[in-house]
């Protein structure tokens, strides 16, 4: 989804709290090299502390997905395949992988 304005991803980032029964939210954009970012609600439920762009978030799991999309962008340009092993990938940056996941492939 991409907004037009601040003013649209603010938009988006109150929609989200309220939606999805959210604490808070930071969100942002980049747009011909600008960073622009908005907040929306709480930094936890039950707490008048306002969310400020600056809070950190852990984001758990979510690293697994993200991982995951990331690997699927380079496949699907050409970098890697999905026979691509570990190995293949990283021999030349570490050469202390774990001999039993060297022949893992990227579909695996």
């Amino acid at each position: 989804m991409q907004a037009a304005s601040s003013e649209a991803l603010q938009g988006i980032a109150d929609l989200a709290v309220k939606k999805y029964h959210l604490p808070g939210i930071v969100l942002g954009e980049v747009s011909e090299g600008a960073l622009t970012t908005v907040v929306s609600g709480l930094r936890a439920n039950g707490y008048p502390d306002k969310v400020e762009s600056e809070d950190q978030f852990h984001i758990g799991s979510c690293f697994k997905a993200i991982t995951s999309t990331l690997t699927a962008i380079y496949v699907e340009k050409g970098l890697i395949n999905w026979d691509t092993t570990i190995g293949d990938a990283f021999s030349s940056e570490n050469s202390d992988i774990n001999a039993a996941r060297k022949d893992v492939t990227v579909e695996e």
